[in-house]
């Protein structure tokens, strides 16, 4: 019964919230992410290239590259607003599914150890959605954050399963499209979540120093995000 009633809420706050709609792309592009760099690059492209061997290692970048640069990326957050390092996510998101359907798989494993950058724009991308993303959700909902926590899990195992799933039938250029498609419209959703607010021009007007010393810039009434 207390899942039903959270499975309500989370259905309930995606089709109330407009900005919970806008937000939406964030988790799913995530999402797209995961299942296309499992599904396809793994397995098509870096372990033909590099060996079987070499998976393990390349892999462990994603998460070392995330944990690297979850700090800088707060820090950038707090300096120029956390709206701006999420479209840089979304860019991030862009270019990895860019290069992957720009590029056939042939040209691909000629890239041989240039592959990690595919990875590294992974480990990039999980950084700013699993540390800004996540506090800006937190922020936008902080009277819901329970339920809008469960609707970005629900979003993510949706479209990273939904991308398992598919790879089976589906080409890579698919996939690798989808993710620069919805990364695009994920940009957008940003743009509009954040649209309305006002600009404190005291904090703009700041030096460094005090901009840094503040804290996340928090949506609200007055407030910029």
């Amino acid at each position: 019964q207390r899942n039903l009633y959270s499975f309500s809420e989370c259905r309930h706050l995606m089709l109330s919230s407009t900005q919970m709609l806008f937000l939406a792309f964030i988790p799913m592009c995530y999402g797209i992410l995961f299942g296309l760099l499992t599904s396809y690059v793994n397995a098509r492209v870096t372990s033909p290239a590099l060996g079987s061997a070499s998976l393990g290692f390349i892999s462990a970048l994603v998460p070392a590259t995330a944990a690297a640069l979850s700090y800088p990326y707060a820090f950038i957050a707090e300096v120029i607003g956390k709206k701006f390092t999420l479209l840089f996510g979304c860019l991030n998101f862009f270019a990895l599914g860019a290069i992957t359907s720009l590029n056939p798989e042939h040209s691909l494993r000629e890239l041989r150890w240039g592959i990690i950058i595919l990875y590294i724009l992974a480990g990039s991308s999980r950084a700013i959605f699993e540390g800004v993303g996540k506090a800006a959700f937190a922020d936008m909902f902080a009277d819901k954050k329970p339920t809008a926590f469960a609707c970005i899990t629900a979003l993510f195992a949706f479209s990273s399963s939904l991308t398992f799933f598919t790879s089976v039938t589906l080409p890579p250029l698919v996939l690798a499209v989808s993710l620069a498609g919805f990364s695009s419209v994920a940009s957008w959703g940003i743009v509009f979540a954040c649209d309305g607010t006002k600009v404190d021009e005291a904090r703009i007007l700041n030096k460094p120093r005090d901009r840094v010393q503040s804290s996340f810039f928090v949506l609200s009434q007055g407030q910029e995000f």
